[in-house]
């Protein structure tokens, strides 16, 4: 895995117990490894959708692959260029922040814990993307219920809701944390 040095400047969330892939179901390490590889194919300038829409025709979402590897797409660039807070994307072994946000969002989302999963992505986006990315993962996360795809909510995700420390302004240009 390429691993990208970048000094963190501003803030993060701050979690007290990162959840290892070990400890996620297939359906999560899976979304774990597409929020993965759309990182790295981006950080090597190159277009991650065709491995992610391959990736979800391998797993039986045929008709509707493009529409979600698309929807999936949108929804990391908008997180990491609206972020008012630095988002880290993990390393084979454990989660960053970036993971930690979409699979609290679609666990609360799966839960019927809409607005918990609203007040999770406020504390990382402006309101105005709040509505824009809420309705993205709204979409996905149906598919995903489609194609009985379960999302766990973990103790780290509650603990984002009241962790996360001071915004900051970002830089046009920030990158992405990929450790």
């Amino acid at each position: 895995m390429h691993e990208k040095q970048i000094e963190p400047s501003g803030s993060s969330y701050q979690i007290s117990s990162p959840t290892s892939l070990n400890m996620l179901n297939g359906s999560e390490k899976f979304l774990v490894w597409v929020i993965h590889h759309w990182a790295y194919e981006l950080n090597d300038n190159r277009d991650p959708l065709p491995k992610i829409k391959k990736a979800f025709d391998s797993i039986g979402f045929k008709d509707s692959s493009q529409l979600t590897s698309d929807i999936f797409s949108e929804i990391l660039l908008n997180l990491f260029t609206s972020s008012t807070v630095q988002l880290t994307v993990g390393c084979p072994h454990k989660l960053g922040t970036a993971e930690h946000v979409i699979l609290g969002y679609l666990g609360f989302f799966q839960s019927n814990q809409l607005q918990i999963g609203e007040n999770l992505l406020s504390k990382c986006l402006p309101q105005a993307s709040v509505r824009i990315v809420s309705k993205m993962l709204k979409a996905l996360g149906k598919q995903l219920s489609c194609h009985n795809f379960n999302i766990s909510i973990r103790p780290e995700h509650l603990d984002m809701l009241s962790n996360t420390r001071h915004s900051v302004q970002r830089n046009a240009g920030q990158e992405r944390i990929i450790h």
